[in-house]
């Protein structure tokens, strides 16, 4: 963190004080954290599995980095999770919802269409 402050110019403390005081921000920081967190476990297994590497890795550092920040990402899946599980369930209510009106359109049509047998 302390690098990216660095390279846009900008304290460490006024970036600390913005995640704490505005939650639009606090969130982003935490989406960059998880998609960085995953980036990095990937970039890791893939160094571990290539036998001749063609770059150098601190596999030690990575390790540190990823254990430092298993916690919070875990707790971020977490909630996405819980947020996919509410937006399917939402979409299956709002198909069966969809469903009911049919029907209920399906048979209008189908008592009209007697009716107008009947007065025949």
């Amino acid at each position: 963190m302390t690098a990216s402050a660095e390279l846009a110019n900008v304290p460490t403390r006024t970036v600390y004080k913005r995640r704490r005081d505005d939650p639009d921000f606090a969130a982003k920081w935490l989406r960059a954290l998880h998609e960085g967190y995953d980036n990095l476990e990937m970039e890791l297994l893939g160094y571990l599995r290539d036998p001749r590497p063609g770059r150098k890795m601190d596999v030690a550092s990575a390790l540190r980095l990823l254990a430092a920040h298993r916690e919070t990402v875990a707790r971020e899946r977490r909630l996405n999770e819980d947020d996919d599980e509410q937006a399917v369930l939402e979409s299956i209510d709002a198909f069966i919802e969809d469903m009911r009106q049919r029907r209920a359109a399906n048979t209008a049509i189908l008592i009209e269409a007697d009716m107008a047998d009947v007065e025949e």
